[in-house]
């Protein structure tokens, strides 16, 4: 397994992960809370949480470099959020910001063999770590059903009203990139968007951004 050389983004105002960022924080619980992130990378990329005051777990197939020193509050765990091994109802929250759609697709993350229930089993494992009435903080790939080989997953809403059907929903937004002209890649410009309209993009996927209670 090789270690991550991934470095965090410097985000801008219209950048995906800003708009994912602030949909996390907005619908988080005041600390202190316990909060496990699935597919954090460096310590880095979840500091926005640390920062706040919040005791975050980081759970990663990909390992740290050697010698890495840990910030405080934080607790790397390497491991496949489609099996954790980690004790059930363990965290108040689970965040898992555009990982889900990766979950099993060959070629990425070292992923070696397709599991196309690998995001099922990681909605399973995500629903089973967090505690009774816990949050799942989920923003994933959306828009018209497809999968990118050795990339992703794109949702579309059959799809993903199947992968929460055990949880209640308490907040959704979508987002979706400006495109500059048609069949050219657009700008990584995002902005807010009704589902209506990220729906129907075929050739660019948008965002979903989803507060998901366990029932």
């Amino acid at each position: 397994m090789e270690p991550t050389s991934a470095l965090p983004r410097v985000l801008k105002m219209s950048d995906d992960r800003h708009y994912e960022r602030r949909f996390v924080l907005r619908n988080l619980p005041p600390p202190p809370c316990t909060i496990l992130d699935i597919g954090c990378g460096l310590p880095e990329n979840v500091s926005y949480m640390l920062n706040r005051g919040y005791l975050v777990y980081g759970l990663d197939v990909r390992v740290l470099p050697p010698n890495y020193i840990l910030p405080y509050g934080f607790c790397f765990i390497e491991g496949d959020v489609r099996k954790t091994f980690l004790p059930d109802a363990l965290v108040d929250v689970v965040t898992c910001v555009s990982s889900l759609e990766h979950v099993g697709v060959v070629g990425r993350y070292g992923v070696m063999e397709e599991d196309k229930e690998g995001d099922r089993k990681a909605m399973a494992e995500m629903r089973r770590v967090l505690k009774d009435e816990g949050l799942l903080l989920l923003t994933t790939h959306f828009g018209v059903r497809a999968v990118y080989e050795g990339l992703h997953r794109v949702y579309d809403e059959e799809q993903i009203r199947g992968l929460i059907q055990c949880f209640s929903v308490e907040a959704e937004e979508y987002y979706c990139r400006e495109e500059v002209e048609p069949y050219r890649y657009p700008t990584n410009d995002w902005r807010p968007c009704e589902k209506e309209e990220v729906s129907k993009k075929h050739q660019y996927h948008g965002l979903i951004c989803l507060k998901l209670r366990k029932v």
